[in-house]
């Protein structure tokens, strides 16, 4: 009885997230995290807000504290993780390059949200309301380069000149049937028309072939 009524419970609760989102398009909003691929724990370093599930470009905030910034020795063999949780703190993607490019690029980087091009994805897991509509996560500095002598830290969110971009994905065009027999068609009339000259007139030539044969004898 107890798990029918927290079944029942979920999905009301799902029914009217989804309602709500559907209703008012609410503005989304996406923690950033990061640390060195070396390091075990991330650490927030901003966040991305998105109007409404139909924005095209988001708006990076960074965090001003310390605490933001990765106090570390950076070398060239680092990476530079990123991940991306929902505002609930679920972990929905993450990428990474070579820490070294940040300062090269002088810590200009970019996002791309790769997103559910259909509705927003509501999941239920463990009694938690997930928005899962990221797909995933691509991430780039502006240049892709080492400095020769690495010298500072990963700063504070704040010292990041941040993009953020959204693509939505497409589904692809499914293949009609009658363009299949089509193509099959197409393509048996290619091949009759590459056979060569006596595979197309043999049964004219061999008489005459013939015909000399015993004329000969």
């Amino acid at each position: 009885m107890k798990l029918n009524l927290l079944y029942i419970l979920e999905v009301l609760v799902l029914l009217l997230a989804t309602t709500a989102l559907c209703q008012d398009d609410d503005e989304l909003n996406y923690q950033i995290m990061h640390k060195l691929n070396s390091q075990k724990e991330f650490i927030k370093r901003g966040d991305i807000k998105l109007k409404s599930s139909k924005s095209q470009t988001g708006k990076y905030t960074g965090l001003e504290s310390k605490d933001s910034s990765i106090d570390a020795k950076i070398n060239k063999n680092d990476l530079y993780v990123i991940e991306i949780r929902d505002s609930n703190g679920n972990v929905l993607s993450s990428s990474y390059t070579r820490a070294c490019f940040l300062f090269d690029s002088e810590f200009k980087d970019e996002i791309i949200l790769h997103v559910d091009s259909e509705a927003l994805s509501i999941i239920i897991i463990k009694n938690k309301m997930i928005n899962n509509n990221v797909l995933f996560v691509d991430y780039f500095t502006e240049k892709s380069t080492c400095p020769e002598e690495l010298k500072g830290t990963i700063p504070a969110g704040s010292a990041f000149k941040t993009s953020v971009s959204v693509l939505k994905s497409e589904q692809g065009q499914r293949p009609r049937l009658t363009s299949l027999k089509y193509f099959k068609r197409e393509q048996a009339k290619k091949q009759m028309s590459e056979k060569g000259f006596f595979a197309k007139y043999w049964m004219y030539i061999l008489p005459v072939v013939l015909i000399f044969l015993f004329t000969g004898a």
